[in-house]
């Protein structure tokens, strides 16, 4: 797989009008991946992506979104697949799970009229050097009005 910065860099060379052969040997690689990439690169498309591969645990998508209602542990998860015998570890029970968990909403907008609240934080933000050139700790103050979302600091 060609990374990021290759196809950076054969995106270059056939802007500066190099041909494929040329690209080829500069960069080490073979003409036709080279063309793959001039190709993908005319057709505008970004970097290109893998293609999917299907899961281990996709024939078991079904049976662990039961689990998951029936609120089974990550854990608990992994030993009644050992149990079926699915030969997976841990580790894949867990990533597969994060994959199909629905996101919760994290922010939660909250709607006030103007000037009935504001959110504060407190905190370090580093050392900084004061008027007469000494090193000191700073710390600051953050007040955000919920409704205008106007942020103070001090």
């Amino acid at each position: 797989m060609i990374g990021i910065a290759m196809y950076t860099t054969i995106e270059t060379l056939w802007k500066r009008h190099k041909n494929k052969s040329k690209i080829a040997r500069l960069t080490g690689h073979d003409w036709k991946t080279v063309a793959k990439m001039i190709k993908a690169i005319e057709e505008g498309e970004e970097y290109p992506k893998k293609k999917p591969h299907p899961r281990i645990l996709d024939l078991y998508k079904e049976q662990i979104i039961k689990w998951m209602e029936e609120d089974l542990t990550g854990v608990r998860m992994h030993e009644e697949l050992q149990g079926i015998g699915v030969k997976v570890g841990y580790s894949t029970v867990k990533d597969y799970l994060a994959k199909i968990r629905k996101r919760e909403n994290i922010f939660v907008r909250i709607h006030t009229l103007p000037g009935e609240e504001a959110q504060v934080d407190f905190g370090y933000v580093g050392l900084t050097l004061d008027n007469s050139g000494k090193r000191r700790k700073t710390w600051v103050f953050n007040m955000r009005l919920s409704y205008s979302r106007l942020d103070y600091y001090e």
